[in-house]
């Protein structure tokens, strides 16, 4: 088969996803998604925030003519448009596409895009769900058949690895209220008893010094603890086989397993990962990692495994056991057996 696909550059999954594909024996051409508010310049984030939206605009009208021309030009016969998240995809995109197949593979629940988008979703012939309560609801409420997709693993960046593990816990990604109030306590707590801990990702922007006194003075035990940078999937891969524990705080909107939860696992690393997430026949979470309740009894837990190397490494090999089913790879060729079915 031949894929068009357009998708966004985010922690490499587009990139991954176009691999995985061209393993199974396909061919790609890739159009990559560029959002205005991340794309753009400096100079034109601030005119935006004073009101100047036609920025915006010009920027989507001057990516779909450019998308659009990518598609004339690379459209075959047998090609199959597959768009990763949808968010830049309109209706005058998806009008070329009359006669060929076209496929919508979510990385999001369909309830944080707007109406519009939602409405969009009908246009497509195979839409595949990252949230598992959205097949239910997009039945619902927009009468569209939707099938469980999760965002797997990159199998070539994400492998066990013998290493020391001289991190005792780490956590890599983006800062919420909920995440940053749990990692402070913990940030405490290793401070207090002479852990070593990590936390990965851009949190604030050091180019001025008044965000690094206020992050300091908001956060005086994670602030010392936080490497304030962006890291490649290859460096968050390292720092997990680096770690005896990682957490994995997800964030209030979803419920369905999270790469994040497929990546650490393939590792083979002891995952903490907060309770209340729904494994929708993907892991065990009894037996390939551990849940904690809350902060209270994340630490206990902390403590607990930090002591008992033996039954860490147990866990974790299991967890890389059971992850293998949920490598991009063994997903991609599912969605594509899923389009031929």
């Amino acid at each position: 088969m031949h894929f068009i696909v357009v998708g966004p550059l985010y922690y490499g999954y587009s990139e991954s996803i176009v691999r995985a594909l061209e393993v199974d024996g396909h061919t790609v051409d890739f159009y990559a998604e560029r959002p205005f508010y991340t794309n753009c310049s400096y100079l034109r984030r601030r005119l935006y925030k004073w009101g100047f939206r036609s920025l915006q605009e010009k920027w989507e009208r001057d990516w779909q003519s450019a998308c659009i021309a990518f598609m004339r030009e690379h459209m075959r016969a047998d090609s199959v448009l597959l768009c990763l998240t949808g968010g830049m995809i309109s209706d005058e995109l998806l009008d070329i596409w009359q006669g060929h197949s076209t496929v919508l593979m979510m990385w999001d629940s369909v309830r944080r895009y707007d109406v519009d988008f939602q409405q969009r979703m009908r246009r497509y012939q195979h839409v595949f769900a990252f949230e598992y309560t959205d097949i239910e609801y997009a039945a619902q409420t927009f009468h569209i058949e939707t099938t469980y997709l999760p965002l797997g693993y990159d199998p070539l960046v994400y492998y066990p690895k013998e290493v020391e593990r001289d991190i005792d816990v780490s956590f890599v990604g983006t800062p919420m209220p909920q995440r940053v109030e749990v990692l402070e306590r913990v940030a405490a707590y290793m401070s207090n008893t002479g852990g070593w801990m990590y936390v990965g990702g851009r949190w604030y922007d050091d180019r001025y010094p008044w965000k690094v006194r206020s992050c300091r003075r908001k956060h005086p035990h994670l602030f010392p603890v936080l490497m304030n940078q962006a890291l490649s999937p290859e460096e968050v891969a390292q720092i997990y086989r680096r770690s005896k524990i990682v957490l994995n705080i997800n964030n209030n909107v979803h419920r369905s397993v999270s790469p994040r939860t497929f990546e650490i696992l393939a590792t083979q690393t002891f995952q903490l990962m907060n309770s209340g997430q729904q494994s929708n026949g993907t892991l065990d979470f009894d037996r390939d990692l551990v849940q904690y309740d809350d902060v209270d009894d994340l630490i206990r837990k902390i403590d607990f495994y930090l002591q008992h190397d033996e039954m860490r490494a147990q866990i974790a090999a299991h967890g890389a056991e059971s992850v293998r089913r949920f490598s991009l790879d063994e997903l991609v060729q599912r969605m594509v057996g899923n389009l031929c079915s």
